[in-house]
């Protein structure tokens, strides 16, 4: 957190609210740990006087920004501030992606208002919402609709939602519903907008992450989200999100 300066953040805590969803994560409240780094997610943002350099140390203040996947930064604000992460490989995270076009994309004041308002839905709504097509909504991005209708496809979801157990293999889980793996493989993504591979990671982050939020060490986290040991959730956190498991989740309140 910064107050009306470039400084680093006051602490290395984020504190506030969040929520994972399918394919992203969403945060409104004060940013913490924030070195230099960079993360496989797109990565939006707003507040008042938001701050960003990127690995070249160019430094930009506005109201708010969307930068692309695996793009190098660092990110403050002067106050509370929302953030939504979106997955790159999903429908809505590659129109993203287009549109951005390796750029920095800085939101005019109305973008910034109606980009906080996409993330106090995401946390708030009492269902899984879409925030990261909402996202592509506001930045004008052309993409393609998740149909969401085949039966065996939303059997497989609402049992990995209720299972301890997460189907690693890939050809497990399609026989479970009567379906080749290939063909899983291609009607998931067509229906969900999420590829297979992309969800169970997130679901495995989700569960790692409220694990962690509700007191467990990283060692349990990471057995309860299905990681092999803490080292492998960790990695991942910091390839999702640039922070450690820690870090993100000792100040939150997650949904």
């Amino acid at each position: 957190m910064v107050h009306g300066s470039r400084a680093g953040p006051r602490s290395r805590y984020w504190i506030g609210r969040a929520r994972v969803g399918r394919a992203w994560a969403a945060f409104i409240g004060i940013v913490g740990d924030n070195a230099s780094h960079s993360h496989h997610a797109i990565q939006g943002f707003s507040g008042r006087r938001v701050f960003v350099q990127d690995g070249a140390q160019e430094a930009r203040v506005g109201d708010g920004f969307v930068l692309p996947p695996d793009f190098a930064h660092r990110a403050t604000a002067a106050d509370e501030a929302a953030f939504l992460y979106v997955d790159p490989d999903t429908l809505a995270g590659r129109a993203i992606a287009l549109r951005l076009r390796d750029s920095v994309w800085a939101l005019a004041p109305a973008e910034a208002v109606a980009f906080r308002a996409i993330v106090q839905d995401a946390i708030t709504a009492g269902d899984d919402a879409g925030p990261a097509d909402a996202l592509a909504d506001l930045l004008g991005a052309p993409r393609e609709q998740a149909s969401r209708a085949d039966p065996r496809i939303a059997s497989l979801i609402e049992r990995i939602s209720t299972s301890h157990d997460l189907p690693d293999d890939a050809g497990a889980a399609a026989a479970s519903v009567g379906l080749s793996e290939s063909r899983l493989v291609h009607l998931f993504s067509h229906e969900v907008g999420v590829p297979w591979r992309t969800f169970l990671l997130w679901t495995k982050l989700r569960r790692a992450i409220e694990a962690v939020a509700a007191g467990a060490t990283l060692t349990a986290a990471a057995h309860v989200g299905g990681f092999a040991d803490s080292a492998h959730f960790s990695r991942t956190c910091r390839v999702m999100f640039g922070i450690s498991p820690h870090a993100m989740t000792r100040g939150l309140a997650f949904r």
